[in-house]
């Protein structure tokens, strides 16, 4: 089957028995790892936190964020979207919706049809109906909550930042003394940095996996079998890479703008 314009073959980022072990083991651990400092609650769809540093925060309290040059096609934002600080997790968002919610299954998914529950039944961004397979800015949190110049980024804006000739990545389970693990990503060509925080991701109702991994939400769909399925980055203390998620897990977002 031919590509769609905007589609990324699941061969691309790493969608491989492998990762499809480690991805499905890695849920099915999710009620052992959540942490305890953290949880979904019902309270305007956010999560309490004992952690001030790294709480997620409603648009309306977030800082206007500054857009860093990597000496890349785009700019990138120093912290996440919704976050007040670089080591910030910031909200979490199910692809293609623009709000956070208590819940991020597929009975809460927007682009679900009314009273299903399985990826078959996506209403909107699939290959074989609307051909739609890279967010519209209308449906891209990064657009709605930060203004029309910032998007999420496509899989060629991660990949032009995880390049080894444009950009150093060094792992940290300690960001300048906040006890946030995640990624510090210097530019080889401006010598400016912004750090990826590991905020973990959120399935069904729970959150796991905090200072153990990141998940990163790409604009666009995989090549997968069924369209239930986006293009992301997952980052851990080990490795980076373009990777897949169910398109009702809730990720965080690092914003990209115009280079300006």
């Amino acid at each position: 089957m031919a590509l769609s314009a905007g589609l990324v073959s699941c061969a691309l980022v790493s969608c491989d028995i492998t990762e499809e072990c480690e991805y499905r083991a890695a849920l099915n651990e999710i009620a052992r790892h959540t942490h305890t400092a953290r949880a979904c609650v019902l309270s305007d769809a956010l999560f309490a936190a004992e952690n001030t540093d790294t709480t997620p925060t409603t648009p309306s309290e977030q800082e206007s964020q500054t857009p860093v040059d990597m000496g890349l096609s785009v700019c990138w934002a120093d912290a996440n979207v919704g976050a007040q600080s670089p080591e910030g997790y910031g909200l979490y968002f199910a692809w293609g919706e623009t709000e956070m919610k208590e819940a991020y299954d597929w009975d809460t998914y927007i682009w679900m049809a009314d009273g299903a529950s399985s990826e078959d039944k996506i209403i909107a961004y699939r290959q074989d109906k609307d051909h739609q397979t890279k967010l519209q800015p209308a449906h891209d949190a990064a657009t709605q909550i930060m203004g029309p110049e910032w998007h999420t980024p496509t899989n060629a804006e991660w990949a032009e930042l995880m390049d080894p000739i444009h950009c150093q990545w060094q792992w940290t389970a300690d960001y300048r003394g906040t006890g946030v693990a995640g990624y510090t990503v210097k530019s080889l060509r401006t010598g400016n940095h912004i750090f990826l925080p590991a905020g973990g991701f959120c399935y069904n109702s729970d959150f796991g996996f905090e200072s153990i991994m990141g998940r990163y939400w790409a604009s666009q769909l995989c090549d997968h079998e069924t369209d239930g399925y986006a293009a992301s980055v997952k980052i851990d203390s080990s490795n980076r890479t373009m990777s897949y998620d169910v398109r009702k897990n809730g990720l965080t977002i690092r914003a990209v703008c115009v280079n300006r």
